[in-house]
C-alpha cells in the first residue's frame, strides 16, 4: 500500500508529510479523511459503485431546465467492470474495466430532462482519462456549442460525431470539425522554458505537457518540483499569453530551477537547469518554437558557457524558432543570456500602445521586434473559474519584455497554424477547378519554420516606420479577417478559405490589398 501513488505521484508518505504543512482546518480535514481511509484511499479496486449511488442520492432532488447554458464536472472516475461466463454458468469479473464516470453523469442530466447544453467543461486530465468513445456517448445529442474537455489528444473524428452545433472547441481550429487524416503536419508545439505553470490557471489545460529540471539538493539528486506548479506565477502568465494569441498551440512546459540570491529579493535562474532545459526542448519531437521570457548573466565558467552555447546551437540546427526577452535595463548594453549565446535568435522588446519601445527597453537597435508589453490586461482566474466558469475575472495589468516575448511566441505559433490550415484547405479543395490565385503547400510550412521565413512573415504582416520597422502591426492583417471568420462561423470550408487567405498574405503569395481596399486576401 505504501508504494501506491495518487494522480500527482504522491505516496501515503508524501501525504503524511504534507499533513504537517496544512494551514487551514479544511486542509487538515481532507488529510484526516485520507488517513482514516488508509489502504482504500489509494486502492485501485476501491468500490466506485457506492460513490455512484451516493451521487444519485445526494443530487436527486435537483430540478433542471431542458436548456442549460453551462455544465462543469470535476474528475469522476466511476468504472464499470465487465463480466465473462465462469464455471457452471456463473459469471466472474473480466480484468478490463471501462471508465464510465462522465457517461453516467451526463445520463443523469438526460434523466433530469436536460436536452441541450451550450457550454461543457470536464476535468479529465488525471490518468486514466475517458476514452473517445466515452466522450461521444456522454455528449451525444446535447448540441454542445463550446467544449473544454480537459484531456490529451481528443480525436477530431469524435468531435465530428458530437454534432454540427460544436462551434468552439478551439478558437482558431475549424479543422477540428473535419476528419483530416490526410494532413501529416502536427499541431504547433511551443516549448515554454520558465518557472513552471499552474494548470489551475490555464483554461485549455488539455494542451499542456511538461518536464521539470527543478531538482532540490546538491547535484540534482533531490526531489523534483513538478512542472505543473509555478514558483512565482511567471510561467503561468506566459502560458496564458501564448494561448491568448494561439489557443490551438500545444505547450510543453519545461520548469527551470529558480532561487532568491543572498542579499537580493529578485528571483534568479540556475544556469545548469537552463542548459538542460534548452537541450531537452531542442530534442523534443515536433517542437517548432522555444519561448524564454527571462534573462541571466553570461556564465562565468568556460565549461558551462560552452555547453550553454552548444544547447542554443542545437536549437538553431533543428530549425526551432527561439524567442528571447530583452533585459529591460534601459540603454545599458544588453549582453545577457540566452540571446547573447546565439544572436541569430529573436530578441523581443516591450512596446507602448503607440508602438514604440518602452523606457525599460531603451535602445531598440539590438531588438529584433517590438510587441505589446506595457500595461497588458491579465486574466487571473477567480475561484469560480477554477470550478469551470467560462468567464475569467480581470484583476490587473502586467508589463515588460517577458510579456512581449510570450506574445511573439504566440504570434509565431498562430502564423504556423494558419499555414497548416492553409495546407488543409488545399487538400480539401484539390478537386475543385484551379482558379485560385495561389495554393498553400507543405513546403511553405517548412519555410516558415526557419528564422528567415518567419522574419519575412512578420514583415508581410507590416511594421511601423516610427519604430524603425520593429513594431509588428498585427491588426493590419487580422482585424478584417477575424470579422470574416465570424461571418462564416459554422462553415468549416469557408473558415479554412479565410485562414488560407491569411496564410497567403504571410507567405507573400496573396495580394496586399484588394481593389476595394478591404484587405481581402483570397478570391
Amino acid at each position: 500500500m505504501l508504494a501506491k501513488r495518487d494522480s500527482d505521484g504522491r505516496t501515503p508518505l508524501h501525504i503524511a508529510v504534507e499533513f504537517e504543512r496544512c494551514q487551514t482546518q479544511t486542509q487538515i480535514g481532507i488529510v484526516m479523511a485520507l488517513l482514516k481511509r488508509r489502504p482504500a484511499a489509494l486502492d485501485e479496486e476501491y468500490d466506485h459503485e457506492g460513490l455512484r449511488e451516493d451521487f444519485h442520492a445526494r443530487f436527486n432532488h435537483i430540478q433542471l431546465y431542458p436548456l442549460l447554458k453551462y455544465v462543469s464536472f470535476p474528475n469522476l472516475k466511476w468504472t464499470e467492470t465487465k463480466t465473462v461466463p465462469g464455471p457452471r454458468g456463473r459469471k466472474k469479473p473480466a480484468p478490463k474495466k471501462t471508465l464510465k464516470g462522465m457517461e453516467i453523469a451526463f445520463q443523469w442530466l438526460r434523466d433530469k430532462g436536460v436536452r441541450r447544453i451550450l457550454n461543457v467543461v470536464v476535468e479529465d486530465f488525471e490518468p486514466p482519462s475517458h476514452s473517445d468513445e466515452a466522450l461521444e456517448g456522454a455528449l451525444k445529442d446535447f448540441g454542445v456549442e463550446e467544449l473544454d474537455w480537459r484531456r490529451l489528444d481528443i480525436d477530431p473524428a469524435s468531435l465530428k460525431k458530437i454534432g454540427g452545433c460544436l462551434h468552439q472547441f478551439c478558437q482558431i481550429e475549424p479543422e477540428k470539425l473535419i476528419c483530416f487524416s490526410s494532413l501529416q503536419i502536427p499541431p504547433v508545439k511551443v516549448a515554454l522554458i520558465d518557472d513552471g505553470v499552474d494548470f489551475s490557471g490555464i483554461k485549455t489545460m488539455n494542451r499542456l505537457l511538461g518536464r521539470s529540471f527543478y531538482y532540490e539538493g546538491e547535484g540534482g539528486t533531490g526531489k523534483t518540483r513538478p512542472y505543473w506548479n509555478s514558483t512565482i506565477g511567471h510561467g503561468t502568465l506566459m502560458a496564458r499569453m501564448i494561448l491568448r494569441i494561439c489557443p490551438a498551440a500545444v505547450i510543453h512546459v519545461i520548469r527551470l530551477r529558480s532561487f532568491v540570491a543572498k542579499g537580493s529579493d529578485s528571483v534568479q535562474i540556475d544556469q545548469h537547469s537552463a542548459v538542460n532545459a534548452i537541450k531537452y526542448a531542442s530534442e523534443l519531437p515536433d517542437v517548432q518554437i522555444i519561448s524564454m521570457s527571462w534573462t541571466m548573466p553570461a556564465p562565468k565558467m568556460q565549461g558551462l558557457k560552452k555547453v550553454f552555447d552548444d544547447a542554443m546551437a542545437l536549437a538553431a540546427k533543428k530549425n526551432i524558432l527561439v524567442f528571447c526577452a530583452a533585459n529591460d535595463q534601459g540603454f545599458h548594453q544588453d549582453s545577457t543570456y540566452p540571446h547573447s549565446s546565439n544572436r541569430s535568435r529573436f530578441r523581443i522588446g516591450a512596446a507602448t500602445p503607440e508602438g514604440k519601445g518602452t523606457d525599460a527597453v531603451g535602445n531598440t537597435e539590438k531588438i529584433d521586434y517590438l510587441l505589446p508589453g506595457h500595461n497588458i490586461p491579465v486574466d487571473e482566474p477567480s475561484p469560480q473559474h477554477r470550478q469551470g466558469s467560462p468567464v475569467p475575472e480581470a484583476i490587473g495589468t502586467s508589463s515588460g519584455s517577458s510579456i512581449a516575448t510570450a506574445l511573439a511566441a504566440g504570434l509565431a505559433a498562430l502564423l504556423l497554424e494558419c499555414v497548416r490550415l492553409g495546407i488543409l484547405y488545399t487538400k480539401e479543395t484539390d478537386s475543385e477547378p484551379a482558379d485560385r490565385p495561389f495554393v498553400i503547400r507543405e513546403d511553405d510550412w517548412r519555410r516558415l519554420r526557419q528564422r528567415d521565413g518567419m522574419r519575412e512573415a512578420f514583415s508581410n504582416i507590416g511594421t511601423s516606420a516610427d519604430s524603425g520597422n520593429k513594431y509588428v502591426e498585427v491588426e493590419r492583417l487580422f482585424q478584417d479577417n477575424a470579422e470574416r471568420l465570424e461571418d462564416v462561423r459554422g462553415d468549416p470550408i469557408n473558415m479554412l478559405r479565410v485562414v488560407a487567405g491569411i496564410a497567403g498574405k504571410l507567405l507573400g503569395k496573396a495580394p496586399q490589398r484588394s481593389a476595394h481596399g478591404d484587405g481581402s486576401c483570397v478570391s
